[in-house]
């Protein structure tokens, strides 16, 4: 083998250990999907799903949750007790004070993040009562992380796509 094709072996040899098995580049999330959030007595699950990306990473949860009589504040309520600040969750910057954005970054490798958000999908009928309800896993989140887990729900699930 001449000199300059054993220098390229060399250069692909490592430029393979690299992107692969020596993970001097890592890709992909280091972290697996976060448990589905709590449900009060008495509401229902109408619709899941998961949301994920590598390059950020982010992997979360979608639940859309059918209220009935429970009151929006109730199940806020509800929330900040199943995520107290005793095991480090602090309350973000909701869009709306209707909404509830809860934030954890006790865990060196990621921040954790509980939202909740008037239903206005298309997976099940829109109803003043239904909220969609996120638990987000997010590596290196921006400062302001409330929402950011939007962006890799589907979209059926969080916008209105048909009427």
């Amino acid at each position: 083998m001449t000199s300059w094709r054993l220098v390229a072996a060399a250069a692909a040899a490592a430029a393979a250990c690299a992107l692969t098995a020596c993970n001097a580049i890592s890709y992909g999330a280091e972290f697996g999907y976060p448990e589905a959030a709590p449900v009060p007595d008495g509401v229902e699950v109408v619709a899941t799903d998961k949301g994920w990306d590598d390059d950020d990473p982010l992997r979360s949860r979608q639940q859309v949750l059918e209220l009935g009589d429970m009151a929006q504040a109730d199940l806020i309520e509800f929330y900040q007790a199943a995520y107290p600040a005793s095991e480090g969750w602090t309350e973000g910057e909701a869009s709306d004070p209707e909404q509830l954005c809860l934030v954890n970054d006790a865990d060196p490798g990621y921040t954790e993040v509980v939202e909740t958000y008037q239903y206005e999908g298309d997976r099940v009928r829109v109803s003043p009562t239904r909220r969609l309800v996120t638990v987000s896993r997010i590596k290196d989140p921006d400062p302001e992380v409330c929402g950011v887990a939007l962006a890799w729900i589907n979209v059926d699930l969080f916008t209105r796509t048909r009427d």
